[in-house]
């Protein structure tokens, strides 16, 4: 799990919503350029909402935590909260 100040992370958005989060504290655990990315099967309307969530934490500097699993350019997005 990564809690943390998204204020440096960069966030991503590719063809068929498929959205990447970039430079976060995860690299210090094995994700390659601290990228995290949603789990293939999280819906259209999750990823709207961890967008959004980012994008909000980032304007209120606020922290958000990320649940995630795999190594190097792997790291999927399990869940995600706002503390």
């Amino acid at each position: 799990m990564l809690i943390e100040l998204p204020t440096a992370w960069r966030l991503e958005n590719y063809a068929n919503e498929n959205i990447v989060i970039w430079f976060t504290g995860a690299s210090a655990v094995g994700c390659t350029n601290g990228r995290l990315a949603p789990d293939s099967a999280m819906s259209a309307q999750d990823r709207s909402r961890l967008w959004s969530l980012v994008l909000s934490a980032k304007l209120s500097n606020r922290k958000v935590g990320l649940s995630y699993s795999g190594t190097g350019n792997a790291c999927v997005i399990t869940s995600f909260f706002i503390d």
